[in-house]
């Protein structure tokens, strides 16, 4: 018999399959409509702007429209650079055109902006059908409004200053840039991105600029220099050491961003040593007070140099030591072991722990070896470091790159008939092929 008449009786099945698909394309045709019509157009965007109202504020104002009611708006912002994002729910009248505003305060105990720094946002808006607009991420940025500001650039960094000659500025510039390579080199630290340089002329200028302090505290301390954020060094022009302050401060900018991981392990003397060296020269009172206390047998451990001492009395010392043990390490073993040594901190390792993998010397090790390179006698019994500070972290805010749900929709019952239909003669079909071929 020929082999297509052993197949002949399927043509019915054929039929069948074909008939099934048919109803289920109506189905679908019939459907896609009902699926078009049930889409919401959303909310869209009109305007948004901010305004810098330094140093007190920053106001975000945004307007949007839409076929339903706006009943849900949000601000979505940080810091450019910061792991941490916060949001806000900004004042509005729900309606089918919004106009939202949100006011930061600055310089609160919660708050605090550096001047020129770039602060991301964005905001989604939802309404009562479900609609949603989440716009594209903005920058605005918190200007120092008081003063007419002047830059200049030069590789990743920018000086901005409001006051005093272009050429001094300018010296200030490459000052900077020298400061930066000079860390790349000596210490293998080299920072990732850009960095900003603010002059203040005066103590009454700059205070406002920098973090929240007690009216005391403000009123009896001057601050020379002082890093802000990740990426932002405000220095005070009227001083007699403002090139060794800037590149003082410019070399914790660099070791803050070397140690923003978490398990990054640095004691405060290798931080404040390391921007001491950068200044190329130890002053001759800092020089003096190393020498009195070697000679006395008074100089702080190590170990308790982990931490910035409580005494007041012993600031001077404490920073003295530090530029002195940095000193010690790259005279006596070189600045290739000294570069050794952040690396190993870098890939997470305890400081006691690097200390010995790099040099073969615990705290009490290099302390002793310290104290012998000074000619000083040996150190008291070692005391127990502090714990360091901790400061809790905010919670993260809602991820904008969550996806989200889709809106519920009904399927229709022909839809499925049809399918079902489809799927059954497909099998069926699939076991009869199968039979005919174990047949032939």
């Amino acid at each position: 018999m020929p082999t297509y008449n052993r197949l002949y009786w399927l043509r019915p099945l054929v039929w069948a399959l074909g008939a099934g698909a048919l109803v289920a394309a109506l189905a679908i045709a019939a459907w896609a409509p009902e699926v078009q019509g049930q889409a919401t157009q959303g909310p869209r965007l009109i305007n948004q702007s901010y305004q810098s109202n330094f140093p007190t504020s920053l106001v975000f104002v945004a307007e949007a429209e839409g076929p339903e009611t706006i009943q849900s708006v949000t601000l979505y912002y940080g810091v450019k650079g910061a792991k941490s994002r916060a949001y806000a729910y900004p004042q509005f009248t729900a309606g089918s055109r919004v106009q939202a505003t949100y006011t930061l305060r600055n310089n609160t105990q919660q708050t605090y902006i550096p001047p020129w720094a770039d602060v991301t946002y964005y905001w989604v808006f939802e309404d009562s059908a479900g609609g949603r607009l989440e716009t594209p991420e903005a920058i605005a940025t918190f200007e120092d409004v008081r003063f007419t500001w002047q830059k200049l650039s030069q590789g990743q960094v920018t000086l901005y200053w409001y006051r005093g000659s272009e050429s001094s500025a300018r010296a200030l510039l490459e000052r900077s840039v020298d400061t930066l390579e000079r860390i790349a080199s000596e210490a293998g630290i080299t920072f990732e991105g850009d960095v900003k340089v603010l002059l203040y002329n005066n103590k009454q200028d700059m205070d406002p600029a920098l973090p929240l302090r007690s009216a005391t505290y403000t009123a009896q301390t001057v601050t020379l220099g002082v890093a802000l954020g990740g990426d932002t060094v405000a220095v005070l022009r009227e001083q007699a050491d403002l090139k060794e302050t800037l590149t003082h401060e410019l070399t914790h900018l660099v070791t803050g961003q070397l140690a923003e991981g978490p398990f990054f392990d640095m004691p405060v003397w290798l931080n404040e040593g390391l921007s001491m060296v950068a200044e190329e020269e130890l002053s001759a009172q800092y020089s003096l007070e190393l020498r009195r206390a070697a000679q006395a047998g008074r100089l702080i451990t190590v170990r308790s140099m982990s931490a910035m001492p409580g005494d007041p009395n012993q600031v001077n010392l404490f920073y003295a030591q530090a530029h002195s043990l940095v000193d010690y390490l790259m005279r006596t073993y070189g600045r290739e072991k000294f570069q050794e040594l952040f690396r190993v901190l870098k890939d997470g390792n305890r400081f006691n722990d690097a200390l010995k993998q790099v040099y073969g010397l615990d705290i009490d090790g290099l302390d002793a070896a310290w104290r012998a390179y000074l000619g000083a006698g040996p150190a008291p019994a070692p005391q127990p470091s502090p714990a360091p500070a901790t400061t809790p972290q905010p919670p993260a805010p809602p991820d904008r790159t969550s996806p989200q749900a889709p809106p519920e929709r009904s399927v229709p019952l022909a839809l499925v008939a049809g399918l079902a239909v489809v799927g059954v003669l497909a099998l069926g079909l699939a076991g009869v092929l199968a039979w005919a071929l174990r047949r032939r």
